[in-house]
């Protein structure tokens, strides 16, 4: 069973958890063959009892109705602008990374050189 057909599978579950016929693992094509689906399939059983669906509040869908309109309005008629984002001065972050890297090893060779210095010979052999 290939990746689509488990993509499939699990559509088909899903269309039945949200509709009114019920559709379990062991009905979707290859359920048997492939125990993934069927911990999927429980999963999403489970999270379906779980969530309740919610409905928007009619002041807010009507906002976002008229926002989306506009919106498409706009860009039939070419107005909108997509403002593109600033570039980005890899260098620069890149030579901060360098930097703060060259940082840390100065850090660690000095305290290593102090630990070394007040260890005895003794603790130095060993």
């Amino acid at each position: 069973m290939g990746q689509q057909d488990v993509a499939g599978a699990l559509a088909t579950h899903a269309d039945g958890l949200n509709g009114t016929a019920m559709v379990t693992a062991a009905n979707l094509p290859g359920g048997e063959s492939r125990p993934e689906l069927a911990e999927l399939s429980s999963l999403a059983e489970r999270v379906k009892l779980v969530l309740a669906p919610v409905r928007a509040p009619a002041a807010y869908r009507l906002k976002l109705e008229r926002d989306l309109r506009e919106v498409a309005r706009q860009r039939m008629q070419g107005e909108m602008q997509i403002a593109e984002p600033a570039p980005r001065p890899e260098w620069l972050i890149g030579a901060a990374v360098a930097l703060v890297g060259g940082i840390a090893y100065l850090l660690r060779s000095r305290s290593r050189s102090e630990h070394d210095l007040s260890a005895t010979p003794q603790q130095r052999s060993a």
